[in-house]
Parts: structure tokens; sequence; C-alpha cells
């Protein structure tokens, strides 16, 4: 059986300061890079590593995984927010109120404005994360990614 071991990117500034960032391409802040390396110590033993090509993505894998071939994916990426990119829940409440009272109450069939549906990309990712457990049979795979793909 394989094993999937799913990691979030260490924490950005847009994370620290609740912004919506998703095909946003940022480094990771001095304490992501902290945390990172502080739960590095306690993941298992792992035969391949796949990350996001995402900046944050990649940092992390980088500092998990520092002697490993990792492999980059655009598969693996966070969800595209669309016109929420780069701002916060209040500024999006203030902003697209229509737009934000529809994410909130149907949440899975919701489509950002210029963005992802949250369906199709659940749908990606699960397929992504399938296609990568069925050619590693029987391993240990680190999956650096994102929220969204997690979820």
């Amino acid at each position: 059986m394989t094993e999937l071991i799913l990691m979030r990117h260490g924490q950005t500034d847009a994370n620290s300061r609740g912004i919506y960032c998703g095909s946003t391409d940022m480094p990771l802040t001095d304490a992501g890079r902290k945390g990172v390396a502080d739960t590095a110590r306690h993941l298992p033993k792992f035969n391949h590593v796949f990350s996001s090509d995402m900046q944050r993505a990649r940092q992390t894998a980088d500092i998990v995984a520092p002697n490993a071939a990792i492999e980059y994916l655009p598969a693996l990426r966070e969800t595209d927010f669309g016109d929420f990119e780069g701002l916060t829940a209040n500024e999006i409440q203030t902003r697209m109120p229509g737009a934000w009272q529809s994410f909130v109450s149907d949440h899975s069939n919701f489509t950002f404005p210029n963005g992802d549906n949250v369906t199709a990309y659940a749908k990606s990712a699960a397929g992504t994360a399938k296609r990568i457990a069925a050619t590693h049979d029987d391993e240990s795979v680190l999956i650096v990614t994102h929220k969204g793909f997690i979820l």
C-alpha cells in the first residue's frame, strides 16, 4: 500500500495577514522557514517527494528534503481565488458582497470570480493524488502542497 504524506507549505506574509493567496507566488516568511524546519524533524521517512511549483511550496520541500530529487508539479498548485486574490475576507465582503455571500452559503459549488470552481479543483486535486499513489505502489511519498489541495 502506498503511503501519501500531505504537507502544507510554511507560513507566508499573506497567510499571517489573512489574505487570500492562491495563484500569487509568495515566498515563506522567516517564521515559515523555521516552522517547516521544526516540522521536518517529525516527518516519517519517505521515498519520493513531489511539490507544487509555487515558490512557497518549493522552499518548503527544499527545507524538508534537501537531498531529495524533488519533482515540481503545477497540478499541485493552490486554488486560483480569482478576484478574491490578494484580499482579506473583510475586503471581499466590502467590495464584492454578493460574491462573498455566495461563497459562504454554497462553498463547495462556488466559482471564484475569474478563478477556479471549488468542486472542479477538488476533483482535479484528488485525481493528481491518485495518479501519484498509483505510480508509487508500496512506497512512502511526500507531497508538499497547499491548504486547498489538502482539504
